[in-house]
């Protein structure tokens, strides 16, 4: 098979997976049956600043969070920290590092990803006051990212992602393509 016979067949397997890939949402009313929901959310000033609407962002670890493929851009090794805290009083911190693996053309990023949600007033089923708990959420991801020409990037992330509501605790992995 020639190259440019085998770079349509990556190509075609890369967006039919695309397309049959579906995103994990959680709403109110599934309240703790879903987990990781924090990270739809963004997580850099640029992200939360566009209201969320960082899916096609690239050249730097702005778009990572959102989408593993924008790091197929970077170009150089780039170090980013940020701090945000939210009307909700909803505190979010993210750290993150990316660079090339040696001189090839593979990127790689690993990020850290916390959000406080303080204070949670306690509530029962008959909307008597109960203990308050404090909620907390962290996600650990490693990234990898490749272009494949001048307008297509491929990326995945593996992520161990821990959430805790006061004595309530989830942990798990989550993986991007």
């Amino acid at each position: 098979m020639a190259n440019g016979a085998r770079m349509r067949s990556g190509v075609l397997v890369a967006v039919l997976l695309l397309a049959l890939a579906t995103s994990a949402r959680a709403g109110l009313e599934s309240a703790g049956t879903r987990a990781a929901s924090f990270l739809s959310q963004g997580t850099t000033p640029v992200v939360l600043g566009m209201g969320g609407a960082g899916l096609g962002l690239s050249h730097d670890l702005n778009g990572a969070g959102l989408n593993a493929a924008a790091l197929g851009w970077v170009g150089e090794s780039q170090v980013a920290v940020s701090h945000a805290q939210l009307a909700d009083q909803t505190a979010l911190d993210w750290a993150a590092v990316a660079g090339r693996l040696g001189s090839g053309q593979t990127r790689y990023g690993l990020a850290a990803h916390y959000r406080n949600d303080g204070d949670i007033i306690g509530r029962d089923a008959s909307n008597r006051p109960t203990e308050d708990v404090i909620g907390q959420s962290l996600a650990l991801s490693v990234q990898l990212a490749r272009p494949l020409g001048p307008h297509i990037s491929v990326g995945g992330a593996a992520k161990y992602v821990g959430e805790h509501v006061g004595t309530a605790h989830g942990n798990g992995l989550a993986f991007d393509a």
